[in-house]
């Protein structure tokens, strides 16, 4: 989605630009350029949640190693606290 995005983005402003000199682009470059806007914002939203997803699943393989004594304690807990760091750059 994030592609189509700037795909979008990138014919919307060249038919802006264009339609600085003849009208009709213009009509139809700003709508292009605004899908193409939204497109790639929900694009990269999704992108942060699939990661967001990915490291929770991590953490929860590591409190269940610790549960079931296979890792200490304390190890866990520092790969716990990697993780909740590293997750929270993909906060929205």
């Amino acid at each position: 989605m994030r592609a189509f995005g700037i795909f979008f983005l990138i014919i919307g402003i060249i038919s802006v630009i264009v339609g600085l000199f003849v009208i009709i682009p213009l009509v139809w470059g700003i709508p292009l350029t605004l899908l193409g806007i939204v497109m790639t914002s929900v694009g990269g939203k999704a992108k942060r949640r699939r990661k967001r997803a990915k490291i929770e699943i991590r953490i929860r393989k590591i409190e269940l190693k610790r549960k079931r004594r296979k890792l200490e304690p304390h190890k866990a807990d520092l790969k716990i606290d990697k993780l909740r760091i590293k997750q929270a750059k993909y906060k929205e």
